[in-house]
């Protein structure tokens, strides 16, 4: 599944140069970034029409919070 491949390319990626942005991740790169997620969703999905595309915010220093639901 894209998604997945998409998800673990994250959470291994140097992503300190977009700290605090929005980000669209499609085929295992950032694709867009900026501080709108649904512009930056949608210009992604504009440029990659058919792909999955993810959005994420980077955060800020090390902080990373993953909530798990069940």
């Amino acid at each position: 599944m894209e998604q997945d491949r998409n998800y673990e390319w994250f959470l291994k990626a140097n992503l300190t140069e977009h700290e605090g942005k929005y980000i669209a991740i499609a085929k295992q790169r950032v694709v867009c970034t900026g501080d709108d997620p649904g512009e930056v969703y949608e210009e992604a999905k504009a440029q990659y029409p058919g792909e999955e595309v993810v959005l994420w915010k980077v955060p800020v220093g090390e902080t990373f919070i993953f909530l798990g639901v069940r």
